[in-house]
């Protein structure tokens, strides 16, 4: 139902994208439900757009929400719960809150080592975003033994990641899922 507005995403067109996501968000929530998974979808990928466009609080106030309520409803190591733990770190890294971006990519990464493993391409995604987490607070000790898994994983040869693309560290992070 989405992917108009995914499209505009995809190809830069955010005032276009937020608007679609506003409009089956709120279609969403009457006809679905505010609990429902695809509901839940829709307000991570409004949250990824506004981060996009530098509406910060805004992203992470519905990035937060989104996560508690897939917390409750869908559980903590439900994919979707997972994936938004980690697009709330890449957020947070990217917006400079390395401490919380740490926390998000550690909870991320329990997930998924205990939901998928240690070989899924992307529990190697979480092991990458919390290395440079920890790298970009300083925490050399911490960082290193995370990157160098990540490498080594990356260098036993190509994965598909849940996208379908190769794996790649950051593949697919801000296109909306659906």
């Amino acid at each position: 139902m989405d992917n108009p507005a995914a499209v505009y995403d995809d190809e830069g067109k955010y005032a276009q994208a937020e608007a679609l996501f506003s409009q089956i968000l709120d279609v969403q929530q009457r006809v679905l439900g505010p609990e429902h998974p695809d509901t839940l979808r829709s307000m991570g990928n409004l949250a990824t757009i506004y981060d996009h466009v530098g509406k910060y609080a805004q992203a992470e106030a519905l990035l937060s929400q989104t996560l508690e309520v897939q917390r409750r409803v869908l559980g903590p190591e439900h994919p979707d719960t997972l994936y938004t733990q980690s697009d709330f770190a890449f957020m947070c890294q990217r917006e400079g809150k390395y401490a919380l971006a740490a926390t998000y990519a550690a909870q991320a990464l329990a997930g998924r080592r205990h939901a998928w493993g240690s070989e899924h391409p992307d529990t190697m995604a979480s092991v990458n975003d919390l290395a440079l987490a920890y790298l970009s607070q300083r925490k050399f000790a911490e960082s290193e033994p995370l990157a160098r898994e990540a490498l080594e994983f990356r260098q036993r040869g190509p994965q598909v990641s849940r996208e379908g693309s190769p794996w790649d560290v950051h593949a697919g992070r801000a296109q909306a899922r659906g």
